[in-house]
C-alpha cells in the first residue's frame, strides 16, 4: 500500500469517528446497521484495518453525510492531493458499478429499522394493555 493510500484510509476512519460523535449516534448502532461487530468497527475509526470505499459509502449512507465531507481536505482532515471533483468522480464511478451493493444495503437497513419499529409497537401495545 503506497503512503497515500494509507493516508486516505487513516484521515477516512478518523473522520469518519468524528462525525458519528457529531450526529449522537452510538458506536454499537452504527456497527449493527453496517453488520459490524463493535470492536471491528471500532478498528476502523481507530485506523488500524483498511476501509473499501465501498465502505466508506455504506457508512456514509448510515450517517446520511455526503462522502465528500470525508473526503474534504484541511488541516485536520481530509486528504491532500484529492479535491472535491475527484471525489465525486470516485462516487460517480462507484455507485455505477456496485449499484446493487447499494440498493442491498438500504434494503438491509430498512429492514432493520421495520424491525425496530415493529419491537416499538409490541412495546406500545403491552404497555397500553397494562393500564
Amino acid at each position: 500500500m503506497s503512503e497515500n493510500q494509507q493516508n486516505i484510509e487513516l484521515k477516512i476512519g478518523r473522520k469518519i469517528k468524528i462525525v458519528r460523535e457529531q450526529k449522537n449516534i452510538p458506536r454499537k448502532a452504527l456497527a449493527h446497521a453496517l453488520g459490524l461487530s463493535v470492536s471491528g468497527f471500532g478498528r476502523i475509526e481507530r485506523e488500524e484495518v483498511s476501509i473499501s470505499i465501498e465502505k466508506v459509502l455504506l457508512i456514509c449512507h448510515e450517517l446520511q453525510t455526503d462522502i465528500n465531507e470525508l473526503l474534504k481536505t484541511g488541516e485536520n482532515f481530509g486528504i491532500s492531493n484529492f479535491n472535491t471533483y475527484d471525489s465525486s468522480q470516485v462516487v460517480h464511478t462507484i455507485y455505477n458499478q456496485h449499484n446493487e451493493d447499494l440498493i442491498a444495503a438500504q434494503q438491509k437497513s430498512l429492514d432493520i429499522l421495520t424491525e425496530q419499529l415493529k419491537v416499538m409497537r409490541d412495546i406500545i401495545e403491552k404497555l397500553s394493555e397494562k393500564r
